[in-house]
C-alpha cells in the first residue's frame, strides 16, 4: 500500500514548532545588545539578559507565549550542564586546599545562621501566609524548616557567569565559587533530613534514617556517574574542531538530565534511584575531575571559555522569559522580608565563618554579596 504524504500539513507543523525557536532567537539577539547597555552602566551583563527575558516573556509583551516554554525545557537544561561543567573545571584542587578550612567555615556557619533565622521569619510571617494561619504550630514549624532549607541554596550558574565576565581570579573568587559549588551538595542533604523532620512534625511518624542513608547513596552515585561523563569529556577534548567538541559536549550534557529522568524508573527500598539525584552536581563533578585528574585541563577550559558567552546569554534569557512576574506582584511583601531575612543570615554567617577559620584578608567582610544569588532546590 503506497504512503500517502500530506506534504501541506507537514509543512503547517514544522511551522508551527519553528514559530517558537525564531522567537527565542529574536528575543536572545536583543538580549544581547540590552546585556551590552546594561554594562555601559556597571551593571552585570547577566542583568541585561534577564530583563530582555522578563520584557519579552508572557507577563509583560508575551512575545514568547506561556505555551511555548516548555519547549524550551530541553535548551535551558545543556546550558545548566554546560554551566556545571564550567564551574567545576574552576575548582582546581591545588588552589582549594589553600582555602579549604576558611570554604568549610563558611559553609557551616551559614547554614547554621540561615536556618536559625529562616525557621525564626517563617513563624513570625505564619499570619500573612494563608495556608499557613490554620496550621497547628508543629506543622507550621514544618513549613518553616523547609523554607529556611530552601534559603540556604545557592547559585553557581551566576557566580560563574560574573567571574567568567569580569575575569575575576584570586583568594575571594576561588572561596566564593568553592563554597558555592560544595553547597549544592550539602543542601541535598540537609533538604533530605527536613523532609524527614517534617514528616516526623506532620503526621507524627518516626525519623526516617533511612531516607538520610538513601541520599548518602545517591550522592556516592551521582560522583560516580561525574567521573564517567568526565571520562567522556576528556576523549571529546582530543578532537579536532571546537564546532564538534562543543556540540558533543552540550549533547553530552544534556544526556545527564535524559540519564537523571530515567533513574527514576529503577526503585531502591521503595524510591526511584532518582529522587534525590541533582544532574548540576554530576556535571560539577565532571568538570571537577576533568581539571584535576586529567592532562587535558588547559584545553578543556580553553574549550569552555570559547563557548560561554553564547550558553549564558541563552541560559539567563530564559530564565527571564521564564519568571513569573503576576506571582511576584501578589507576594512582593513577604518576598521583600524573605530576602532581607536571607541576606542577613548570609553576612552574619560569613562574618562567623570569617571569625572561625580566623580569616582576615582584604575583602573578607564582602564574602557574603558573592552568596546572595539563588536558584531552586
Amino acid at each position: 500500500m503506497p504512503i500517502i504524504i500530506d506534504y501541506n500539513a507537514a509543512m503547517e507543523s514544522f511551522i508551527a514548532l519553528s514559530v517558537p525557536f525564531v522567537a527565542l532567537l529574536i528575543v536572545v539577539f536583543a538580549s544581547q545588545k540590552i546585556g551590552d547597555l546594561f554594562s555601559q552602566f556597571k551593571l552585570p551583563l547577566i542583568s541585561g539578559f534577564l530583563a530582555a527575558g522578563v520584557i519579552a516573556g508572557p507577563f509583560v509583551l508575551d512575545f514568547v507565549h506561556t505555551d511555548n516554554i516548555p519547549q524550551f525545557k530541553f535548551l535551558g537544561q545543556i546550558a545548566l550542564a554546560f554551566i556545571g561543567f564550567a564551574a567545576g573545571a574552576e575548582l582546581e584542587l591545588q588552589v582549594i586546599r589553600g582555602y579549604f578550612r576558611s570554604i568549610i567555615s563558611t559553609i557551616g556557619a551559614q547554614v547554621i545562621v540561615v536556618l536559625a533565622i529562616g525557621i525564626t521569619a517563617f513563624v513570625l510571617i505564619q499570619d500573612m501566609i494563608p495556608f499557613m494561619e490554620v496550621l497547628p504550630q508543629r506543622e507550621v514549624l514544618a513549613v518553616a524548616m523547609l523554607g529556611a532549607t530552601i534559603m540556604i541554596a545557592r547559585s553557581p550558574s551566576s557566580a560563574l557567569a560574573i567571574i567568567k565576565e569580569l575575569r575575576a581570579h584570586g583568594p575571594f573568587t576561588h572561596k566564593v565559587l568553592g563554597a558555592t559549588v560544595l553547597m549544592d551538595a550539602v543542601v541535598i542533604i540537609i533538604f533530605a533530613i527536613s523532609v524527614s523532620v517534617a514528616d516526623v512534625l506532620v503526621k507524627g511518624a518516626a525519623f526516617n534514617m533511612g531516607l538520610f542513608i538513601f541520599v548518602v547513596f545517591e550522592i556516592l552515585l551521582d560522583i560516580g556517574l561525574g567521573i564517567l561523563i568526565g571520562l567522556f569529556l576528556r576523549l571529546i577534548v582530543f578532537l579536532p574542531s571546537l564546532l564538534i567538541q562543543g556540540t558533543l559536549i552540550l549533547l553530552l550534557g544534556l544526556s545527564v538530565f535524559f540519564l537523571s529522568v530515567e533513574l527514576h524508573n529503577f526503585h531502591l527500598f521503595g524510591l526511584p534511584i532518582g529522587l534525590f539525584s541533582e544532574p548540576l552536581l554530576v556535571c560539577l563533578i565532571a568538570g571537577f575531575y576533568v581539571t584535576n585528574f586529567s592532562r587535558v585541563a588547559l584545553d578543556f577550559r580553553h574549550v569552555l571559555e570559547k563557548m560561554s558567552p553564547g550558553v549564558f546569554l541563552l541560559f539567563f534569557t530564559l530564565v527571564g522569559i521564564e519568571l513569573q512576574v503576576e506571582t511576584l506582584g501578589q507576594v512582593w511583601k513577604i518576598m521583600l522580608f524573605l530576602c532581607t531575612v536571607r541576606f542577613v543570615g548570609i553576612f552574619v554567617g560569613c562574618l562567623l565563618g570569617n571569625t572561625i577559620a580566623q580569616e582576615r584578608s582584604s575583602g573578607s567582610s564582602l564574602l557574603g554579596f558573592g552568596f546572595i544569588t539563588q536558584a531552586g532546590v
